[in-house]
């Protein structure tokens, strides 16, 4: 059960919160226009993985080497200020490249809220441990919430199997001792009400742009 608990961990980390969101979106394009690029796919993808979980994941750990840190999961809540900083950093630029790639615009607004939704955790991390990877996990499920609402369609099963997945991996941390309950449903509701609010308000200007 341990490891399959430190699998989910990994597996679903939030830093690869962004990239799944990106992987979601050209699944749910089904055959619009842009959702039959392979290259252009490919180009979107990468840069997302490589700016939000590589140059992060790298990043810590040279700061574990340094003893900044002092484990890769930042059991201490006191030290994941400085990474959550850096993580929006590379959000920011991320989503800058993403504005360049001309990702749609209210893809965009969510990936902006979830810049939001970190430096709302960040600060919340001063007083209290709220779970990074639920809020990953419930921006996930928003983004397909939102997706279904944009595009009219029935996604119902990869919802369900999301919030199935949620429920995993906050189970997940939980029995690997890392959050409470209420930790990682407040981090699920964190980042599912950031990223579901700026889809829908997205998509409205999207509308009239």
């Amino acid at each position: 059960m341990r490891t399959v608990a430190k699998a989910l961990s990994y597996l679903f980390h939030p830093l690869l919160a962004g990239t799944y969101c990106v992987m979601l979106m050209f699944l749910t394009l089904g055959t619009n226009s842009i959702g039959k690029m392979i290259e252009y796919k490919i180009i979107v993808t990468l840069s997302m993985f490589i700016m939000t979980f590589i140059v992060p994941a790298v990043t810590f750990l040279i700061m574990k080497k340094k003893k900044i840190i002092t484990d890769m999961e930042m059991s201490d809540r006191r030290e994941r200020t400085l990474p959550y900083i850096f993580t929006l950093l590379c959000y920011a630029i991320a989503i800058y490249s993403m504005y360049s790639l001309l990702v749609p615009y209210y893809v965009l607004f969510m990936l902006g809220a979830g810049v939001l939704a970190m430096a709302l955790m960040c600060f919340i991390n001063h007083f209290w441990k709220i779970s990074a990877h639920s809020c990953g996990m419930g921006a996930l499920t928003g983004f397909l919430f939102v997706q279904q609402f944009s595009y009219a369609a029935d996604y119902s099963l990869l919802i369900c199997i999301i919030i199935l997945l949620s429920g995993a991996v906050a189970s997940a941390r939980i029995y690997l001792n890392a959050h409470t309950l209420l930790q990682t449903v407040a981090g699920f509701l964190t980042g599912f009400s950031f990223i579901f609010i700026a889809g829908i308000i997205g998509f409205l200007l999207f509308l009239n742009y």
